[in-house]
């Protein structure tokens, strides 16, 4: 009767041991690279440079707003600037009220793109907790300057991106299936944590050293 007790205790140990080993492994491997194809979504910095970063966002997600504010204008100064990063934008729109707001943003890519990162830092702050009318929407591409504001009110009026967001959507639920969020940051198909630039920092870093 105690060996079997013995032995029953023995296969339990193993089990939670090994139970445990593949918790680690789970946890500490290194996550599947995803291939990306991103021609057509919004895109800045050095179209030659070996990486490329990329961010699924949806304009009314606050960690979205948090990453837009806090990160990317280190990745910007570090790395966009420099030519060794490529900076991709993937705006979804699956929040409630967030479609005329990245609708306009889109617009404003297409005929502006130079002012798009000045337009976006104006509605991320705004877009939180109240949907943006587009009289404000348009009030704000007036004050960032440079944007054909004729067009943009077209665009609003007849929903002229809807079909491209509904498109963006898709693409990233497929991306990321089960997973899908926002933001969702890639570096070269690798996801990569969006809560400090620390983390992108050293993503970017270690692939800087591999193609070196």
């Amino acid at each position: 009767m105690e060996r079997k007790k013995i032995l029953v205790l023995s296969t339990a140990a193993a089990a939670i041991f090994f139970l445990i080993i593949g918790a680690v492994y789970h946890f500490s491997k290194e996550p599947d690279t995803v291939v990306l194809e991103t021609i057509g979504f919004p895109s800045f910095g050095n179209r030659a440079a070996k990486i490329e970063v990329v961010i699924i966002e949806d304009f009314r997600c606050c960690n979205c707003k948090e990453f837009t504010e806090r990160v990317f204008p280190q990745i910007e100064a570090r790395y966009i600037e420099s030519g060794q990063v490529r900076f991709t934008i993937v705006p979804v729109a699956f929040i409630a009220g967030s479609k005329p707001i990245a609708n306009a943003a889109l617009d404003v890519y297409r005929n502006s793109p130079e002012r798009f990162f000045a337009y976006v830092k104006e509605i991320l702050p705004r877009c939180q907790s109240n949907e943006i009318p587009s009289s404000t929407l348009l009030q704000i591409a007036k004050m960032v300057g440079g944007i054909d504001l004729a067009q943009l009110e077209n665009c609003m009026q007849t929903n002229c991106h809807y079909w491209e967001l509904e498109k963006n959507l898709q693409w990233a639920q497929a991306v990321m299936g089960k997973d899908f969020g926002t933001p969702a940051l890639y570096v070269n198909g690798k996801p990569t944590s969006t809560r400090s630039f620390e983390a992108v920092q050293s993503r970017i870093d270690q692939i800087l050293n591999e193609v070196q």
